[in-house]
């Protein structure tokens, strides 16, 4: 299994997603508690960035897509 770091949690502004492997590109998606996507991006790297200073305070749900598995975390932001 990969490990997946995604910090801070809670988030202001930006999202680290931190994987211990990278095979290829993984897409994340982000919606709010109400399902409505509000973001969507394709990482390629093993520690990517992500801006997440547009999107007002409140709790996400974070999908993140890599080689045959799903993994779901939920976010804050503040």
């Amino acid at each position: 299994d990969e490990e997946i770091s995604i910090y801070p949690n809670p988030v202001k502004n930006q999202l680290n997603i931190e994987l211990s492997e990278m095979k290829n590109e993984s897409e994340i998606s982000i919606s709010d508690i109400m399902g409505q996507v509000v973001l969507k991006q394709i990482i390629s790297d093993k520690i990517s960035a992500i801006d997440l200073s547009n999107l007002v305070e409140g709790v996400y749900l974070l999908k993140l897509m890599y080689g045959k598995q799903v993994e779901v975390r939920k976010i804050i932001k503040e």
